[in-house]
C-alpha cells in the first residue's frame, strides 16, 4: 500500500502496538502525528526523529481542547485517525471487573 501524502493521527502511538502501527505507516509513506502525555514515552519512541513524524505533547486525550489541538495540526490533510490509546490488563474479559475495563 502507498500512504504517500496521507496524514494519520495515531493516539497511543508511543505504546508497543502503537509503535508497530506507526512504523508500518511510516514505511509506506504516511505522515504521522503521534500525541503523547509523558515525556518518557517520546524519549523511548523508536521512530523519534523520523522526517514524517510529529510527536506532540498533550495533557489529556479526554479533554476536547487538547484533542482539537492535535487535529488542528493536520489542517485539511487528515486521511485517517487510528486510536490505540488506553490501558491493558491481561486476563479473560469475563473475569475482568468493571473498574479494570473502565
Amino acid at each position: 500500500m502507498d500512504f504517500s501524502n496521507k496524514t494519520v493521527v495515531v493516539t497511543g502511538g508511543t505504546g508497543a502496538l502503537g509503535a508497530a502501527v506507526v512504523g508500518a505507516l511510516l514505511q509506506h509513506g504516511a505522515d504521522c502525528i503521534v500525541p503523547f502525555v509523558h515525556e518518557a514515552e517520546a524519549q523511548r519512541f523508536p521512530h523519534r526523529g523520523h522526517q514524517r513524524l510529529m510527536l506532540m505533547a498533550i495533557y489529556n486525550l479526554a479533554d476536547q481542547a487538547d484533542v482539537d489541538e492535535v487535529f488542528d495540526q493536520t489542517g485539511s490533510s487528515l486521511w485517517a485517525s487510528i486510536h490505540i490509546a488506553g490501558g491493558f490488563a491481561m486476563g479473560a474479559v469475563a473475569d475482568t471487573d468493571r473498574k479494570a475495563l473502565m
